[in-house]
């Protein structure tokens, strides 16, 4: 008895009342017009795009970027200019500081829809043992959910510190740092 009474209301969960009575006695038949769909579908895998910037000021990162951004197979890789303009000397001194502050600089707008890629490589310049304040700035337009490859250029600086500094940046803005490369120039 009471098995019947579940199988009913079951089976006439989110009819009127009328019509649930009606399915039940078997004075009407139920139209089944709905296609269920399994649980656990299987996700297809699409290729994820691929976005590099880089910011370099006296064009090392540039050439890296380029080179690289072949090998990674990037869909787009964009340049990111400082609108303050800096000399070699403001580099190493007021930049560097800057830097080691995780100073933000103003750049140019990025004409570019971050939504649009899957994974989004960075290559930056260490100044001071730290990223370019260009790049801080770049690392504030990361959305969340993003994989983030980071490639950092440096004479002879030690990417070491400021390795865990930028990845928790990131990782506190909902994405993922899946690498992290230290590449010496010269």
């Amino acid at each position: 008895m009471i098995w019947g009474f579940y199988r009913f209301f079951t089976k006439c969960s989110g009819m009127n009342m009328t019509r649930c009575f009606q399915i039940g006695c078997g004075i009407i038949k139920q139209k089944n017009n709905t296609t269920k769909t399994p649980k656990t579908q299987r996700r297809v895998k699409t290729k994820m795009k691929k976005l590099a910037l880089y910011y370099s000021f006296d064009a090392h990162t540039k050439r890296i970027a380029h080179e690289k951004s072949k090998d990674l197979k990037v869909d787009l890789l964009l340049e990111i200019k400082e609108l303050k303009q800096r000399t070699k000397f403001n580099v190493m001194t007021s930049g560097a500081i800057e830097a080691i502050r995780m100073k933000k600089s103003e750049i140019e707008s990025l004409d570019v829809n971050f939504d649009d890629y899957g994974t989004i490589i960075i290559f930056m310049p260490l100044w001071g043992g730290s990223p370019a304040p260009a790049m801080n700035s770049v690392i504030e337009l990361i959305p969340k959910g993003k994989e983030v490859e980071l490639y950092i250029t440096s004479e002879k600086g030690d990417s070491a510190r400021s390795a865990d500094n930028t990845s928790n940046e990131i990782q506190k803005r909902g994405s993922l740092v899946t690498k992290y490369v230290d590449l010496k120039i010269g």
